[in-house]
């Protein structure tokens, strides 16, 4: 049964639809042109791949996304984490995205060092579901993710607030005022905080091992192990580029909370 459903994948994979064009000096972008059925796949099979050819390796400077409704419309430039493995670019997907991606095209950046992957590979993150036992204390749930795919929900008990450095001095943060903090966002392992209210702050936290108290025992987490916390289940921080630079924004599902850029 497993070999059947590997060679279904290999044949949706296939339809995925490559293009590169050169749109300025010394860039080179590569379209990914999705539809209503490639998307369907994606949700089903969990990935969808295509193959980059050998003489546009390492001279990629932005992966853009397109649909096929509006792929005329202008593209929006996001701080997606591109996780380069080997031979593969993974890019993870997940529902607000691929909302977005049908409003308009959505183009990464590629770091150019290290890019010299063969294949770009879309996941699709699936929505985190509470367990059963979480789900009645959505208030004193925290959702904790380690890596773009991994995600752990649970209580934080006796953990009230936390203690973080910035320009303006040190502030003592209460946990029942954030919705979101995106951990190491700098070489200095800064953090942005985005509040309740809209507001952020960014500086260095000061945070003991997390104890996150799950349906199926104790967890004790690093805070360097943490990518970001948040307080709904599939909230999810991104990088931005508008008028004003590179900015954080935390996306929950139904609105975006206003990030701040790294370094302010």
């Amino acid at each position: 049964m497993f070999q059947s459903r590997s060679l279904i994948c290999v044949a949706v994979i296939a339809a995925l639809f490559l293009t590169s064009d050169s749109f300025a000096q010394d860039q080179t972008r590569f379209v990914l042109k999705l539809d209503s059925k490639l998307v369907g796949s994606l949700r089903s099979y969990g990935s969808l791949r295509s193959q980059v050819p050998e003489k546009y390796r390492n001279k990629i400077s932005f992966i853009e996304l397109q649909y096929e409704e509006t792929n005329e419309e202008e593209p929006i430039e996001l701080g997606i984490p591109i996780s380069v493995s080997g031979e593969n670019a993974s890019l993870a997907l997940d529902e607000d995205l691929i909302g977005q991606l049908k409003g308009q095209p959505v183009r990464i950046p590629v770091k150019q060092s290290g890019n010299d992957f063969s294949q770009i590979v879309l996941k699709y993150e699936a929505p985190v579901t509470p367990s059963p036992m979480l789900a009645g204390s959505e208030g004193d749930t925290f959702f904790i993710r380690m890596t773009d795919s991994q995600v752990m929900a649970g209580n934080m008990d006796g953990f009230h607030s936390f203690s973080l450095k910035s320009k303006f001095g040190d502030i003592d943060i209460p946990m029942d005022q954030v919705a979101g903090i995106r951990f190491q966002i700098d070489n200095k392992d800064s953090a942005v905080v985005v509040l309740t209210n809209g507001d952020t702050v960014t500086g260095r936290p000061t945070l003991p091992a997390v104890e996150l108290k799950t349906d199926w025992g104790q967890a004790d987490i690093e805070p360097e192990f943490i990518q970001s916390l948040t307080t709904s289940a599939n909230s999810r921080f991104l990088q931005e580029t508008g008028d004003f630079g590179v900015r954080w924004s935390l996306r929950t599902g139904n609105s975006v909370a206003p990030g701040v850029a790294p370094g302010q």
